[in-house]
């Protein structure tokens, strides 16, 4: 299965990070190594064919593309995922407005479409979501609080 989030591009192809799944008996895995060393073995035998099969999914791309195979550390691809509570704040509206929950939902897709459009290539927006019950009101505006999930490598998350 594939085990990222996202395909990572280089500028001049791509990797495609893969969980590959095994299962056998217990004596099997006391050499986990072995059955890594098979996959291996098997993934670089059969790189004619899966440069074939990239070839016929799209001839221009994959004509003169170069093929290879290696372990990860799983490390690298354990991707965060993470609530960031942001509160939106309006001011200046007319004393007696009240948002409709249709604008509302409106205003929080806008900042879904928003962030989607521009968060870094390694962070994947999961939602944009209304995180309150009301909408919390003052004299002169309101605030509209807003939970932003996303999920990304574990170093956006340390900063």
């Amino acid at each position: 299965s594939f085990a990222g989030t996202k395909v990572q591009y280089t500028t001049n192809g791509f990797s495609l990070p893969l969980r590959v799944t095994t299962r056998g008996p217990p004596s099997y895995y006391d050499r986990l190594s072995t059955a890594e060393d098979m996959i291996m073995e098997i993934l670089e035998d059969g790189m004619d064919g899966i440069l074939d099969f990239l070839t016929s999914l799209d001839d221009d791309a994959f004509e003169d593309a170069r093929l290879s195979a290696e372990t990860y550390d799983p490390e690298e691809l354990s991707y965060i995922e993470a609530d960031h509570p942001v509160q939106l704040i309006i001011k200046d509206t007319p004393e007696n407005y009240r948002l409709s929950d249709k604008d509302r939902d409106s205003i929080v897709r806008y900042i879904e479409n928003l962030l989607e459009d521009n968060l870094e290539e390694e962070l994947e927006l999961i939602e944009v979501s209304f995180a309150g019950t009301k909408v919390q009101y003052t004299t002169n505006g309101f605030s509209l609080p807003l939970r932003v999930t996303t999920r990304g490598p574990p170093s956006y998350y340390d900063r």
